[in-house]
């Protein structure tokens, strides 16, 4: 269904887009928070459900494609030559518990194309290499304080359910940042 300029929405004045004039730059923690936000929003929605909303919305803010959102920024998965984490590890030289849990999660969302990654999956790519964390979880959470890492939902209905999280778009940047950095 394709939507002309004129059409109006179903619900009048349920969002209104920023005109360019009002736009300004955001901080991570703001987009990070907007993740978070647009994540709640869209969770009891079906898969059609959620691309027509994200299709709208991306029309309503001046968006022809999404740049680079699904892989994080303009990094093709093609040039990331990386086959396990630990590949990824050695190039990036980091030896902090917080960096390594990023580029693990970099390695899960980005070079292997996942949309989220569990704790127990980042745990698990860093002990397959010598590399394992005494508590991910709390590293994940201490990325999540820096809005490095965004918690998605909880992949079950137990407490000891697994988090499901995703890098935000911050995130991304300071993991191709440790791959840049000798």
């Amino acid at each position: 269904m394709t939507h002309s300029k004129e059409t109006r929405p179903i619900w009048p004045g349920a969002c209104s887009p920023l005109k360019e004039s009002k736009r300004r730059d955001t901080t991570p923690t703001e987009q990070a928070r907007a993740l978070a936000a647009v994540t709640e929003a869209l969770k009891e929605l079906d898969r059609d459900g959620v691309s027509r909303v994200l299709r709208w919305a991306a029309e309503a803010h001046g968006l022809t494609r999404l740049e680079g959102a699904a892989r994080g920024g303009d990094l093709r998965r093609e040039s990331l030559d990386f086959p396990d984490p630990g590949a990824l590890l050695a190039a990036a030289g980091t030896s902090g518990s917080a960096e390594r849990a990023l580029l693990a999660g970099f390695w899960h969302q980005v070079v292997r194309g996942e949309t989220d990654f569990d704790a127990f999956s980042v745990n698990r790519a860093l002990k397959g290499h010598g590399e394992g964390l005494p508590n991910v979880t709390k590293t994940l959470s201490s990325l999540m304080e820096r809005a490095l890492v965004v918690s998605l939902r909880k992949g079950g209905k137990t407490k000891q359910a697994r988090k499901r999280y995703r890098l935000s778009p911050s995130g991304v940047e300071r993991a191709k940042a440790l791959l840049r950095s000798p």
